[in-house]
């Protein structure tokens, strides 16, 4: 099960934090964009330094470009806050 805290995903790598799943929440993320009509002008995804977060960023933004949604990929990185 994905579950999200005040502070987003809380997830073991590995176990719930997968590729797979990674899909599955870019995926629905979308969806609920195109059914609101909410996809202008596109998608913007941000990774900061935590393990794999880049990976998972270039994930959805592949994702997002499979279901032919305009996205980019951020490369100014942020340190996540204490």
């Amino acid at each position: 099960m994905i579950q999200f805290g005040t502070g987003g995903w809380r997830a073991i790598i590995g176990e719930e934090f997968t590729r797979d799943n990674v899909r599955l929440v870019a995926q629905s993320l979308a969806n609920i964009m195109i059914n609101e009509n909410a996809i202008e002008p596109g998608f913007v995804i941000g990774y900061d330094r935590r393990f794999l977060s880049d990976k998972a960023a270039e994930c959805s933004q592949v994702c997002l470009q499979l279901m032919a949604l305009l996205s980019a990929l951020s490369t100014n990185t942020s340190r996540p806050q204490s």
